[in-house]
């Protein structure tokens, strides 16, 4: 818990990893949080300076998103044969989806909120947000079971001071992640690290798979 990874350093039979509480040893290391963070490990010996420029211009997925999400008792939504899927980019809410497990047993909407919504406060957002989705689907939103969102902003561990918006996805995937350093005892994996499907969950499960296979290999 709050534990964070300062350093990471190639050693005779291995890496040595410090941390801001303790120092552990391992034979191999797969980084796979964000390139961008990435970059605030102290590496030795030192990445390749076009790993380094590479890291510095991959922009992280989530970096400048805010994300809103409410349970409630009943899809109220299918009642009225609504697809729970709202898209706007004016709104409270960017993007709405249904999250219904499988089982149909917990029924969800999540989906983005309007990030022009980071400046006022968490009072006025959620009215806003709230406004918003009684608005299209009905005074039901306003009965919910649970409402939590997330600032990634805030996440020191996916974003940074310098996030910036782009409504444009990322080029992710660079050559330079399909490498191995340190004598082939350290790789990275992730959404952002993909060839395919960068960014996403989808992404991240095939960059962590093909990761793994090449050190077994």
């Amino acid at each position: 818990m709050n534990t964070n990874v300062v350093g990471v350093y190639e050693t005779e039979n291995g890496v040595k990893i410090e941390t801001n509480k303790e120092t552990f040893f391992t034979k191999k290391v797969i980084v796979t949080i964000p390139p961008l963070i990435a970059t605030l490990i102290s590496f030795s010996p030192e990445l390749p300076p076009e790993v380094n420029e590479t890291m510095n211009k991959t922009h992280t997925w989530m970096s400048n998103a805010i994300k809103v999400g409410l349970t409630f008792k009943t899809p109220f939504w299918r009642a009225k044969n609504f697809s729970g899927m709202l898209i706007g980019q004016v709104g409270a809410v960017t993007e709405l989806y249904d999250h219904n497990d499988a089982q149909n047993s917990h029924f969800a909407l999540m989906g983005f909120v309007n990030e022009g919504l980071r400046d006022v406060s968490i009072e006025n957002r959620k009215q806003r947000i709230l406004d918003y989705l009684s608005k299209y689907l009905g005074a039901e939103a306003l009965d919910y079971l649970t409402y939590e969102e997330k600032d990634w902003s805030q996440d020191k561990h996916t974003s940074c001071e310098t996030i910036k918006s782009i409504y444009m996805s990322p080029s992710y995937g660079n050559p330079v992640f399909s490498k191995s350093y340190m004598g082939g005892k350290l790789r990275f994996s992730g959404a952002e690290t993909s060839t395919i499907h960068g960014g996403y969950m989808d992404g991240a499960i095939y960059s962590g798979i093909n990761t793994v296979k090449k050190f077994l290999g």
